[in-house]
């Protein structure tokens, strides 16, 4: 789900749009895995590989699902960080005092 990239990014409105068409298609998947599976046990179709793809599309439409929310939930973590301004220069603190305590600054430091 990284096509919503921006929207960490400070662009709005891309999540507005993807997440309705996201989530009414895994419930479409979803929906058809019934069917199929509907299909297989009432006995109209009496080969196992209809069962199987309706197992398939189940499961698939729930770990979809599960991995988008969980997605969403991340990036709006990454989006509440990025608005708090302590958080940024703490982090860019610990991105900028390695470089200028490493074993070669040091020992340039010495030479000079």
């Amino acid at each position: 789900m990284d096509v919503v990239w921006g929207e960490t990014a400070g662009v709005e409105g891309q999540l507005g749009i993807l997440c309705p068409i996201l989530f009414i298609l895994q419930g479409f998947e979803a929906y058809i895995g019934l069917l199929l599976l509907k299909t297989a046990l009432v006995g109209v179709v009496s080969e196992w590989q209809v069962a199987v793809c309706g197992i398939l599309l189940v499961v698939m439409a729930v770990g979809n699902f599960a991995n988008t929310v969980q997605t969403l939930m991340s990036k709006s973590r990454v989006k509440a960080k990025m608005k708090t301004k302590s958080c940024f220069s703490t982090e860019l603190e610990k991105m900028i005092v390695p470089l200028t305590t490493g074993p070669i600054v040091f020992f340039l430091q010495k030479r000079a």
